[in-house]
C-alpha cells in the first residue's frame, strides 16, 4: 500500500503554526503570510501520498504568496512538475509575461525549475508532483509549461481533473502493481491533455537560456554515474561551446556545482531508501560518479548539514517509529526531496 503523511498546523500552538509551515513547505517554496492577517490564525494541512514515484497531496491553507527564485532552484535542484487543481479559492499567476486568475476547478502547471510567484486566497487544492524526466518526453512542449493554466469543464482537462481526485481519494489502499498502472494513467492524461493547451506567442527575455539549462540537466541527469561528466561532455553533446554552456549557467551557481547538486541528492536518496541499504556508503558514492569517499563525505555535510551515516541513521530510526501522532508528519518533504 502507498505510504501516506499527515501535516496539519492545527496541532501546534497558533503562535508557533506559521514557523512550522514555513519551515515544512520550504522543501519547494519560500512563503509570506498576508500582512492583514494574524499570524495566530494562520491554518494550514497537507494530506499527501507517495504514489509510484509520485506525489499527491490534497492542501488547504490561509491566505498568502508562494515564491520560488532562481536561487533556489540553483541550491536544490528540484527539477519536477507541479500540477495544481483547485477546488476552492484562487491564485493570481504572473507567469510568461502574462496574469492568470486560477480558480473554479481551474489546474495550473508551476514548472519548480522555473522561477515561481503567485499570490492565494483561502485556498484548498489537490496537487500532483511529477519528476520532468516522467513526463517531459510525452509533451510537446515540455519547457514551456510554466503558469499555463487549463479549463477542467470539458475534454482532456475534465477527464484528467476527475481523475485527480478520484484517485486521491483511493491511492492509500492501492497494491503496488495498482499504483504503477495508476501512476501511468496519470501521467499519460497530463500529457494529453496539456498537449491541448495553447502556449503564449512569445517567449520572455533569458528564455534561450532557461531552455539551454534545462537541456544540461536532462544531459547530467542522463550521465551522472559517469565520472567523466563535466562540461566538456555536455557542451559536446549539446552542440554549443564550453564558453556558451558557461554563461547558461553563470547566474544560477555554474555547471560544476549543478552535477555536484544532483549527485548529492541521489546519494541521500540513495542512503534513505529501504531498498538500498545493503550498499555501503562508498558503494552509493561511486554508484554516482564520486570518485574519493572522503571528498563526498564532505561534500555531502557541507550540502546537508549532517554526514552519510547520519542520514541514514535518521531514516533507519524514522521507520522504526510510529507514525506521528500529533498531525505533524512531515514525511512527504523527504519524498519530494528524494524524487528523481
Amino acid at each position: 500500500m502507498a505510504e501516506t503523511s499527515v501535516f496539519c498546523a492545527s496541532a501546534i500552538a497558533p503562535e508557533a503554526r506559521l514557523a512550522a509551515w514555513r519551515e515544512s513547505i520550504g522543501v519547494i517554496f519560500d512563503v509570506r503570510l498576508d500582512t492583514v492577517r494574524s499570524p495566530e490564525r494562520f491554518r494550514a494541512r497537507v494530506e499527501s501520498v507517495l504514489l509510484d514515484g509520485l506525489v499527491l497531496n490534497r492542501c488547504s491553507a490561509s491566505r498568502q504568496s508562494f515564491s520560488r527564485p532562481v536561487s533556489r532552484y540553483a541550491a536544490d535542484g528540484l527539477d519536477h512538475y507541479m500540477f495544481q487543481l483547485f477546488l476552492s479559492g484562487s491564485s493570481d499567476i504572473p507567469g510568461r509575461g502574462q496574469r492568470v486568475q486560477a480558480g473554479g476547478r481551474a489546474l495550473v502547471c508551476l514548472d519548480l525549475a522555473d522561477r515561481v510567484e503567485t499570490f492565494t486566497d483561502d485556498f484548498e487544492m489537490l496537487n500532483v508532483i511529477v519528476p520532468r524526466r516522467r513526463l517531459s518526453g510525452l509533451l510537446r512542449h515540455p519547457d514551456s509549461l510554466q503558469g499555463l493554466t487549463m479549463d477542467t469543464g470539458t475534454g482532456a482537462g475534465h477527464l484528467l481533473a476527475n481523475y485527480m481526485v478520484s484517485l486521491f481519494a483511493v491511492a492509500p489502499t492501492l497494491s503496488v502493481i495498482e499504483e504503477t498502472v495508476a501512476a501511468g494513467v496519470l501521467i499519460q492524461l497530463i500529457a494529453s491533455a496539456y498537449n491541448g493547451v495553447p502556449l503564449p506567442s512569445a517567449d520572455p527575455p533569458g528564455w534561450t537560456d532557461h531552455a539551454l539549462v534545462l537541456q544540461a540537466r536532462r544531459i547530467m541527469r542522463e550521465q551522472l554515474a559517469d565520472p567523466a561528466l563535466g562540461p566538456d561532455l555536455i557542451a559536446a553533446r549539446m552542440g554549443i561551446s564550453r564558453a556558451r554552456l558557461y554563461r547558461a549557467f553563470s547566474e544560477i551557481g555554474g555547471v560544476n556545482e549543478a552535477i555536484r547538486e544532483l549527485r548529492l541528492r541521489r546519494c541521500f536518496a540513495d542512503l534513505v531508501s529501504p531498498a538500498l541499504a545493503g550498499l555501503s556508503i562508498s558503494e552509493i558514492a561511486y554508484r554516482w560518479g564520486f570518485a574519493d569517499p572522503s571528498h563526498f563525505a564532505r561534500a555531502f555535510r557541507t550540502r546537508f548539514s549532517m554526514t552519510p551515516s547520519e542520514a541514514r541513521h535518521r531514516k533507519l530510526e524514522s521507520l522504526a517509529r510510529p507514525p506521528e501522532a500529533n498531525g505533524l508528519d512531515r514525511s512527504y518533504e523527504a519524498w519530494i526531496e528524494a524524487l528523481a
